[in-house]
């Protein structure tokens, strides 16, 4: 903004760019882990009983399709988040020089970025 230059300004921006860098870096490990261990939640298999009623097969049927559609939803949560991440991690890894991204492909990266936050906001509204 160059309202009061200093000498150790631009230092401590590029300091401040590398944390950014090990966080998401961070994020994305911890988003891989939690998408490793989601693996393990595969389908549930209906077993369907001859004594069992049509009401109580009604309710197991939609408790499944319920575990399974909040499944999925936590599954897409988690692979957004990455993609996320992954986009977002263009921005200081450019600055730092340890990613080499033209500032074009920044910029559409952080759109990608930025239009995925925005509509994990709008369906939260």
């Amino acid at each position: 903004m160059g309202v009061y230059n200093t000498t150790w300004a631009a230092g401590l921006f590029v300091e401040a760019m590398k944390f950014w860098f090990y966080s998401l870096n961070l994020g994305i490990l911890l988003a891989l882990i939690e998408l490793w261990g989601l693996r393990g939640q595969g389908p549930v298999v209906l077993k369907e009983d001859k004594g069992e009623d049509e009401k109580a097969g009604e309710k197991a049927a939609q408790d499944q399709y319920a575990r399974a559609r909040q499944r999925n939803l936590k599954r897409w949560n988690v692979v957004k988040k990455i993609v996320i991440d992954g986009c977002d991690l263009s921005i200081p890894g450019s600055i730092t020089g340890w990613m080499t991204v033209s500032s074009s492909n920044v910029g559409m990266l952080c759109i990608v970025s930025t239009v995925l936050a925005g509509y994990g906001i709008w369906d939260r509204i």
